[in-house]
C-alpha cells in the first residue's frame, strides 16, 4: 500500500458501519469501526430512512437517546410523511425521575432578552409556499396517547404568561396574538374538524379567571371598545358590513339576565335593529321581560324598532315609554298607568280594556279546529275541522291517565293486578296504606286472618299437639288378643291425623307367646288416600325383627330412620303384611273385633246402610288385597276388598 494524502483517495461507497478506521486513543494509535464512531458522539447520525403511506417516516439525521426512533410516527398522516433532522427522546423514571409539576423535553430552547433592541424569541419558524397551491403550517402539534393507555391527559398547546408575584405587565401583553398581514385571512381562529370529522370537542372555548370581557375588540377601527361581539365596520357604507351572530337551522341563542342587567342591540345615530325571520314552524323570540323606557342615561332604551313577522310572546309584561305601544294594524295605544295595562287593541278582533277584561267583538271567527289525546292513550279522528265536522274519539286510555289500556276485562285484570304480582296462587288484600299481593304459601297451609288491623298470612291448621313417646293407632273401641295373620295378605287399616306430626316407630303388639312360629316377621308402611281407599306409597318402613314375646302386651316395631312427619292433617292408611303365619294355633296377636256401634273405624270409611243401623258386630275396619310377602307395592290396589273381619292392630309412636 503506497503512501497518499487523503484527499487523494478514492470516494467511499455508503458506509455499512463494520468498516475499520484508525483513532488515536490515550497516546496510542488503535482500530475501530465507522458504526462504534457513528454512535459515540454527536446529537445526530444519518439514517437516510424511506418513507412509506400511512407508515415510516423518511427521515434524513436523527439524534435520539434510546433504541425508539421517530421512523415509526408515519402513521400520523395516511400520506407520506418526510423530515431533514428529527429528534427523538425517550422518558423514564430512570433517566427522567420528576415528580409532578415537572416537564420532561426532547428539546428545550431558551431566549434572554438582556438588553437586545428587538423581539425575543427561543423559538421562530417560517414556512414558505413557492408553489400554486401549495400548503405551509407555521406549526403542527400534536399530543396523543398509545395503545392500551387509559385516562391520558392531552393538551394540545399550552401557554403560560408568567411575570413575577407583584409585577404590572404592560397594557399590549398578549397571551396568544393571531396577526395577519398584507391580505386578508378568511379564518383567524377554528376548533375541528379532525381528519375524516370523527372526534369532536366536548366544548370550544372555555374560560376561566378572567376579569374582563371574555370575547372583545380592541380600540383599533371604528368600533366600539366594550363590545362582546363585533362585525367589522365598513366605512365606506357608515354601517356593519357583516352580521355578528349567525345561527344555522335547529341552533338557538338564549340570554340569561339577572336583576339589573340588560340586553342591549347597540348605539350610535342610526341605531340597531333586531330582525327575527322564522322559516320553522316552532322558531320564536322568547324573553322574560321587554322594558321600554324613556330615554335617560341611568335606564335601558330602545331607540330603533322591534319587528316582528307573525307573533311576539312574552311571559311577562310589555310597557311603553310616554308615547305608548303603536300597533301597526290599528293606531296607537295610550301608555301605561299605575294598577292598568291600557287599551290594548289587536287588529279588529280581539281587545283588552283597561280594566283587565279580554273580549272578542263580533267580527272574530274561527277557522280550524283540532284536539289530540296527548300521552292518554285516546286518539281522535276527523281533525282539523276547518269549516264543520265530528271529532271521534278512539283509542284506550292508558294506566297512567286513570284507565287500563286493554279492550277487554280479563286483559284490564291483568294489566291492573299484575302490577302486585304475576305469581300463580297469589293473592290480593288491602294492607295499611294500600292494595298489596299475599305470595302463596306452602302446600297444605290455611289463609289465617289476623282481625282488623292485621295483613292475613298463610300458617299451618293449628290441632292438638301429639304427646312425645305415646302410642297411637286407629279409632276401634274393642281389640282382640288371640288373632292370628297369615301370609298372602296385605292389611290397610285407616288412622286419622289431626296435625302434621311426627313420629319415630310403627309396629303392632303380641299378646302371647303360646305357639309362636319361630321366624315369624312383619312388614309396615304407610300411605295416602285415594278415592277407592289407599293411594299412594308413603313410607316402606321395612320389616321388623322376628316376632318376639315379652310381657304383654309385646311391642314388635320398627324404628323409623330419621322419623317421619305426616306431611298434613288428613286420612292415612296404615299398611302391615306377614311373612308367615306368626301362630301355629290360635292367635297371640292383637286385633280389631267387630263390636256394634262402638267401632270407629267405621265412622271414617263408611259401611253398608244394614251394618250401620244394625246391632249386629259388621262394622268394617279397614280393607285388604292379595299380595305376596316383600317391599310394599307404590300404589295400593285400586280394588281392595272391606270386610267386616279382624284386623291387625297397628300403632305408631310420636317422636
Amino acid at each position: 500500500m503506497t503512501d497518499s494524502t487523503i484527499s487523494g483517495l478514492p470516494a467511499a461507497t455508503t458506509l455499512t458501519g463494520s468498516e475499520p478506521v484508525p483513532i488515536v486513543q490515550g497516546g496510542a494509535t488503535v482500530k475501530t469501526t465507522a458504526a462504534a464512531i457513528a454512535g459515540s458522539g454527536g446529537l445526530f447520525r444519518q439514517i437516510d430512512s424511506t418513507a412509506t403511506p400511512g407508515g415510516l417516516v423518511g427521515i434524513n439525521w436523527e439524534g435520539k437517546n434510546s433504541s425508539t426512533s421517530a421512523t415509526g410516527e408515519g402513521g400520523l398522516w395516511p400520506g407520506s410523511t418526510y423530515a431533514f433532522a428529527a429528534l427523538t427522546a425517550s422518558f423514564t423514571s430512570v433517566n427522567a425521575p420528576t415528580s409532578a409539576p415537572a416537564a420532561a423535553a426532547s428539546l428545550f430552547l431558551v431566549s434572554r432578552a438582556d438588553g437586545a433592541s428587538g423581539d425575543t424569541t427561543p423559538l421562530l419558524t417560517d414556512a414558505v409556499v413557492n408553489t400554486n397551491g401549495g400548503i405551509a403550517f407555521g406549526g403542527n402539534l400534536i399530543a396523543r396517547s398509545g395503545a392500551g393507555v387509559t385516562s391520558p391527559t392531552l393538551v394540545g398547546l399550552e401557554i403560560d404568561v408568567a411575570p413575577l408575584a407583584g409585577q404590572t405587565v404592560n397594557s399590549a401583553s398578549i397571551g396568544l396574538a393571531i396577526n395577519a398581514f398584507n391580505a386578508t385571512v378568511p379564518i383567524a381562529l377554528q376548533i375541528g374538524p379532525g381528519l375524516g370529522d370523527a372526534p369532536r370537542f366536548t366544548n370550544g372555548i372555555q374560560a376561566s379567571n378572567v376579569t374582563g370581557t371574555v370575547l372583545s375588540v380592541g380600540s383599533g377601527g371604528a368600533v366600539a371598545p366594550d363590545s362582546l361581539t363585533n362585525s367589522y365596520l365598513a366605512p365606506a357604507l357608515g354601517a356593519y358590513g357583516t352580521d355578528a351572530h349567525i345561527l344555522q337551522a335547529g341552533h338557538k341563542t338564549r340570554f340569561y339576565l339577572s336583576t339589573g342587567d340588560y340586553w342591549r342591540l347597540g348605539t350610535g345615530a342610526s341605531g340597531s335593529s333586531l330582525t327575527l325571520t322564522c322559516t320553522l314552524g316552532n322558531a320564536r323570540f322568547e324573553a322574560p321581560s321587554m322594558a321600554v323606557t324613556a330615554t335617560t342615561a341611568s335606564s335601558s332604551t330602545t331607540t330603533g324598532a322591534l319587528t316582528v313577522a307573525g307573533g311576539l310572546g312574552v311571559a311577562g309584561t310589555i310597557y311603553g315609554n310616554g308615547s305608548g305601544i303603536t300597533n301597526l294594524a290599528s293606531s296607537a295605544l295610550p301608555a301605561a298607568t299605575t294598577g292598568a295595562l291600557g287599551g290594548v287593541i289587536i287588529g279588529s278582533g280581539l281587545s283588552i280594556t283597561t280594566g283587565g277584561t279580554l273580549s272578542v267583538s263580533g267580527g272574530g271567527t274561527v277557522t280550524s279546529v283540532d284536539a289530540t289525546g296527548g300521552t292518554t292513550g285516546l286518539t281522535f279522528t276527523g281533525t282539523p275541522i276547518t269549516s264543520s265536522g265530528t271529532l271521534t274519539l278512539g283509542g284506550t286510555l292508558a294506566i297512567g291517565s286513570g284507565g287500563t289500556g286493554q279492550t277487554t276485562a280479563s286483559a284490564a285484570a291483568n294489566a291492573l293486578l299484575g302490577g302486585l304480582s304475576t305469581t300463580q296462587g297469589a293473592l290480593t288484600y288491602r294492607g295499611a296504606s294500600a292494595w298489596t299481593a299475599l305470595a302463596p304459601g306452602t302446600a297444605g297451609q290455611v289463609l289465617t286472618s289476623g282481625g282488623s288491623g292485621a295483613n292475613p298470612v298463610y300458617a299451618d291448621m293449628a290441632f292438638g299437639a301429639a304427646i312425645s313417646g305415646r302410642y297411637y293407632s286407629n279409632h276401634a273401641a274393642s281389640v282382640n288378643a288371640g288373632n292370628t295373620f297369615a301370609t298372602g295378605t296385605l292389611y290397610y287399616v285407616p288412622f286419622a291425623v289431626w296435625r302434621g306430626f311426627t313420629i319415630s316407630d310403627i309396629g303392632i303388639a303380641l299378646a302371647s307367646s303360646t305357639n309362636l312360629v319361630a321366624g315369624s316377621k312383619a312388614r309396615l308402611g304407610i300411605y295416602g288416600s285415594a278415592t277407592t281407599g289407599p293411594g299412594s306409597l308413603l313410607l316402606d318402613a321395612g320389616e321388623t325383627a322376628n316376632l318376639s314375646f315379652g310381657t304383654a302386651p309385646s311391642w314388635n316395631g320398627i324404628a323409623i330412620s330419621g322419623n317421619y312427619t305426616f306431611p298434613r292433617p288428613g286420612l292415612y292408611w296404615l299398611g302391615v303384611t306377614f311373612n308367615q303365619s306368626a301362630y301355629s294355633v290360635g292367635g297371640g296377636i292383637y286385633g280389631l273385633i267387630n263390636t256394634a256401634g262402638t267401632n270407629m273405624s267405621s265412622n271414617m270409611i263408611g259401611s253398608s246402610l244394614n251394618s250401620v243401623f244394625a246391632t249386629s258386630s259388621s262394622f268394617v275396619h279397614g280393607c285388604t288385597e292379595s299380595f305376596t310377602y316383600g317391599a310394599l307395592p307404590a300404589t295400593a290396589s285400586a280394588t281392595p276388598t272391606f270386610g267386616a273381619v279382624t284386623y291387625p292392630q297397628v300403632a305408631v309412636r310420636a317422636a
